[in-house]
């Protein structure tokens, strides 16, 4: 039968279950031509193919071939077996591409779906951050207030305007009664802005959280900053804020951590952060860093507007 197969075919396949052992769900078939083995390849985990229609499958590049194992290739890994057949691998690659298209456009449409069902909640949550950053900015000291104005004036910002990312409450700002986007725009301002020039001679500008900490000090015993509490229950001082801050910076690029184990030094990468266009803008920007603070949480999946308005402005940044 073998012979006569071969002689009409120019080849013979075996198909069937692996019998190697610890492979038996895998499947494999060896082509032979003139009595030598061609092809043997093996199908891993594929049970389907105890089904396979014979009817409709050819041989394709010495590789047994139908609908089927087109599918069974159209994959990230599998279609790496058919990189030295060209034919094959252009066939899978396209089939490939039209099922992940498939996939993203089923994604995005349940996306909308579900942002359409969480717009009230969006809705309120985006009039939350609003009515805090008004709240917070009414709260403000004298001091606080000249503080805050003084630095807008020179930077460019206001309230409305002020980059989103000066707002999220980072690890232990919660022992800081001064809002965060005062302070948070005193250390960048004293330790950010422009450094790159002024630390030109230096073999990289960098902040150093010591000497951050220290004027930190000087500035709250001269009244430009509160404390809530100087340690919490859990050991934490509130003097561990402004490296938290550093910190929260190098996870989003501004700064970069010149040691894994010590947070002390930090590399200075962007040294100017622009305003934001608008109110709504700046409220999105602060929404999207939420992410880069650890102790804030989110019950809600973000909105596909968060997520550009921040890929937007970080940008800029670059």
């Amino acid at each position: 039968m073998e012979r006569a197969i071969f002689n009409n075919y120019g080849y013979v396949y075996y198909f069937g279950p692996n019998s190697l052992k610890g492979q038996e769900k895998n499947y494999c078939f060896n082509i032979l031509r003139g009595g030598k083995l061609v092809t043997k390849t093996i199908l891993e985990r594929a049970a389907e193919f105890t089904e396979i229609n014979l009817n409709s499958t050819s041989i394709m590049e010495d590789e047994l071939w139908n609908e089927e194992i087109l599918k069974y290739f159209a994959n990230r890994s599998t279609i790496l077996q058919l990189n030295e057949k060209p034919v094959l691998y252009s066939m899978a690659s396209e089939y490939l591409l039209c099922l992940e298209k498939e996939k993203e456009e089923r994604e995005e449409d349940e996306r909308r779906k579900r942002e359409e069902k969480n717009r009230p909640v969006y809705n309120e949550f985006y009039k939350s951050l609003v009515q805090q950053r008004k709240k917070q900015y009414d709260m403000l000291t004298n001091q606080e207030r000249e503080l805050f104005n003084h630095l807008c004036n020179k930077h460019g910002y206001s309230i409305e305007t002020l980059p989103g990312l000066f707002f999220p409450e980072i690890e232990n700002a919660h022992l800081i009664k001064t809002p965060s986007f005062v302070w948070q725009l005193w250390i960048y301002d004293q330790f950010i802005y422009n450094q790159k020039r002024i630390q030109s001679k230096k073999d990289f500008p960098y902040v150093w959280v010591p000497s951050v900490n220290e004027k930190f000090k000087w500035m709250k015993g001269q009244g430009y900053f509160r404390v809530e509490r100087i340690k919490d229950e859990w050991g934490n001082y509130y003097i561990f804020a402004p490296g938290d801050f550093i910190d929260y910076l190098s996870r989003i690029g501004i700064t970069k951590r010149r040691s894994f184990k010590n947070s002390k030094c930090h590399e200075i990468n962007v040294d100017h952060i622009y305003s934001s266009n608008n109110l709504q803008e700046s409220v999105l920007v602060e929404w999207g860093a939420f992410k880069y603070s650890p102790n804030l949480y989110l019950n809600e999946e973000v909105p596909n507007k968060v997520t550009t308005a921040w890929d937007d402005y970080l940008k800029r940044l670059k």
